[in-house]
């Protein structure tokens, strides 16, 4: 549960930043600026969308941040448990999978 809830945390400090980003990577070329750089964009963002504005969408990258956290925390807590059974991850591996 606390990996998951890291994932989350982290996605809600991130997620703002990447969408002014976005923002100002999508702006079109042969179209005069949009916005003239990142606190322009955050401004302009707040003023025109309000605070939810910046986390529109947030739902699916919520919900992989969840769960990559949570198999990276079971893969770090599963490796050393792994290679102290058997002192070498390789040979407990090949006997866990009928290698030997």
């Amino acid at each position: 549960m606390a990996e998951q809830s890291a994932g989350i945390i982290g996605k809600f400090i991130e997620y703002p930043f990447d969408t002014i980003k976005v923002r100002l990577q999508s702006q079109p070329d042969d179209q005069p600026l949009r916005y003239r750089g990142p606190l322009d964009c955050f401004r302009q963002s707040l003023k025109q969308d309000g605070i939810r504005g910046l986390y529109r969408g947030i739902s699916p990258p919520l919900v992989g941040a969840a769960a990559e956290n949570s198999a990276l925390f079971f893969s770090v807590r599963l490796f050393p448990a792994i290679t102290t059974l058997s002192g070498d991850w390789y040979v407990c591996m090949r006997a866990e999978y009928g290698g030997g």
